[in-house]
Order: structure tokens, then sequence, then C-alpha cells
């Protein structure tokens, strides 16, 4: 759809077996594609309380920011201490487990367009 965020990445920081992991952080990077050439990167903490919704998000002007941010948290969170599995007494260091949305012919086209306008 023209003008609706488009998902380019998502991540979860998981531990755990992988085919039944615990998920522990979730991290979105979309791009809009109405031509403003916006990107926003959200964060946000799997298991929190709906009264504390443990979400951040924040928008950049150009793809090399947003991704520069979304590096960031790649490369802070391997600093996290080990983090529970679904067996109580085992923790593990997480790692992250990264999907890839590549961009659409239209969505490339629509790059070239908003360039060309500013």
């Amino acid at each position: 759809m023209a003008g609706a965020p488009q998902l380019r990445e998502a991540g979860w920081f998981v531990t755990g077996r992988d085919n039944d992991p615990v998920r522990h952080l979730f991290v979105r990077l979309e791009e809009r594609t109405d031509g403003s050439g916006t990107w926003t990167v959200e964060l946000h903490l799997c298991q929190a309380r709906r009264t504390k919704p443990g979400t951040a998000a924040r928008m950049y002007a150009t793809e090399a920011d947003a991704r520069a941010a979304l590096q960031a948290i790649y490369l802070l969170s391997r600093h996290l201490v080990d983090l529970p599995t679904w067996d109580p007494a085992v923790t593990a260091p997480g790692r992250w487990k990264v999907r890839v949305g590549e961009p659409t012919p239209q969505d490339l086209q629509m790059r070239r367009r908003s360039r060309v306008a500013a």
C-alpha cells in the first residue's frame, strides 16, 4: 500500500531452543513510502506489563541514521546479562534472530522520486 510504513527489518532477542525460544526484545525498522524518506526504529520489551508498556520509538530522516541506531541496539545487547530460558533454573546469553524485508521496485521508484523532489 503506497504511503504505509513498510517493514525493512525485524529482530527478536531470544534465549533457549531455536524451535521454542523465549523472546526478550523485539526491534523493527520501517520505511515510510509516502515520499517523506522517513524511517522509524522501534524497540519493544516482549514481556512488558500493560501498565508499563516497555516501548521506545524514534523517527530518522535517513536510512543511514536509522540503520546506525539499529546497529547500536544490536551491539549494546551483547552486554546484557544472561537471561532466562523456559527452564527457570537455566539462563543463557541472548542472540538476535533477524529477518530482512527487501524494498519492492515500487519502493525504490518512490525513493528516487523523493530524492529528485528534495
